[in-house]
């Protein structure tokens, strides 16, 4: 359902008339594709808004319920905090990804660093490459026992998971050099 069709029922005080036409202009627009009908399509796009106004007032006069009528400033508050709650996790999930993407450069950097010899890689390369490096160094960690599985990180796993990452963008490295760049 489009997000900007609201519940209307059940309210106290009920649904005013332009919030039911509202919701119509809403659900015209979402089934017709367009936010703003062309000149041709005007007068079937206002004929729509005014008949689905009209269907819906009608559903909410005949609407029944033997609930509670909802307060609007309580149903207000708990979409604000859901929608506080979906945001808040955009900054983690981006600081997430931009953690990666700079370990990811960093570790691969230090890979080609580490391993003597011209690389022509360029700078995404080496950014999958240190990536591709932890996600290898990190399954061979895991497999030594290295990181003891639970949340947090101490600073000996830390440095181990580190140098594993390193270890396993060194590899990559070589195996890129020796089978990828002869081709070339």
């Amino acid at each position: 359902m489009c997000r900007n069709i609201r519940v209307l029922h059940n309210f106290e005080p009920a649904a005013t008339p332009e919030e039911v036409e509202a919701a119509a202009l809403q659900y015209v627009r979402k089934i017709s594709g367009a936010t703003k009908p062309s000149q041709a399509n005007e007068a079937a796009f206002a004929r729509a808004v005014a008949e689905v106004t009209a269907v819906s007032k009608r559903l909410l006069d005949a609407l029944v319920t033997a609930a509670p009528p909802r307060d609007r400033a309580v149903e207000a508050a708990k979409a604000r905090a859901r929608a506080a709650a979906r945001f808040a996790q955009a900054p983690r999930v981006l600081g997430a990804i931009l953690s990666l993407l700079v370990s990811g450069l960093i570790i691969g950097l230090l890979a080609r660093f580490a391993v003597p010899g011209k690389d022509p890689l360029k700078l995404w390369q080496t950014i999958l490459l240190g990536l591709a490096g932890s996600l290898l160094g990190g399954a061979v960690a895991g497999l030594f026992g290295v990181l003891d599985g639970d949340d947090t990180i101490e600073p000996g796993e830390a440095i181990s998971s580190f140098l594993f990452a390193l270890g396993g963008a060194i590899v990559l490295l070589i195996l890129y050099r020796k089978f990828v760049q002869k081709r070339a």
